[in-house]
């Protein structure tokens, strides 16, 4: 994050310059046992703290390990500055991460860690807005029912078809209209596997396509 901190030189310079376009006369010293407050200076040790702390929200330390943590630093710059700006957008970062987290694994169908993810989150910044959009995402995605019907690798990578695994599933999708998710490792595989799919059914199907290891199709409703 780059941040400026105006300094106290900065200010008594715009004073000055103010100053000399509305009067002739330099301005006064303030009397000796004036009761004027200087301007509030930043704690010493603020600026350090946040540097750590964006350092490990950068590398994914977010709440451990322990004592070496944005989340914990960001805590206890708000320990000594409680309005301070930067710690309260870096615990929403923190909170936003765990939820990109939720999200993905929901979507995966890796429900366990989607909540584990979730509520890391309200751990971090329980009032975070998205929080509940995301914990209803993980409640529709238990009530799913899904068949996964795995490739084999080998077929896939020479597209060589076997009918009856295709058949099969075109067959299902005919039944069911369900959601349908491809998983290959490369585009060009998910869309081969599609087109197989595809040509054994008489509408479009509406799928989307996962890149990670393995070869399958997930029908979900």
């Amino acid at each position: 994050m780059t941040r400026y901190l105006l300094t106290t030189f900065s200010r008594v310079a715009l004073l000055v310059i103010f100053a000399s376009g509305c009067a002739t006369d330099p301005p006064t010293p303030a009397a000796a046992g004036s009761t004027e407050q200087p301007a509030r200076q930043a704690e010493p040790g603020v600026q350090r703290l946040l540097e750590a702390a964006d350092r490990a929200l950068s590398q994914d330390r977010l709440t451990t390990p322990a004592n070496d943590n944005a989340w914990q630093r960001y805590l206890r710059i708000l320990d000594i500055d409680p309005g301070n700006a930067d710690a309260q957008a870096g615990i929403t970062a923190i909170a936003d991460r765990y939820l990109s987290w939720s999200i993905e694994h929901a979507r995966d169908g890796s429900l366990k860690r989607a909540r584990m993810y979730l509520g890391k989150a309200e751990e971090v910044d329980p009032g975070h807005p998205s929080i509940p959009a995301v914990a209803r995402l993980i409640n529709d995605q238990e009530q799913l029912k899904t068949e996964r019907y795995p490739l084999d690798p080998h077929m896939v990578k020479t597209r060589q078809a076997s009918p009856r695994s295709f058949d099969t599933i075109a067959n299902r999708i005919r039944e069911l209209r369900p959601f349908v998710r491809i998983r290959a490792p490369d585009d060009a595989a998910g869309r081969w596997i599609y087109q197989q799919l595809q040509a054994r059914l008489d509408f479009r199907i509406e799928a989307t396509f996962d890149i990670r290891s393995g070869y399958s199709v997930e029908l979900s409703r």
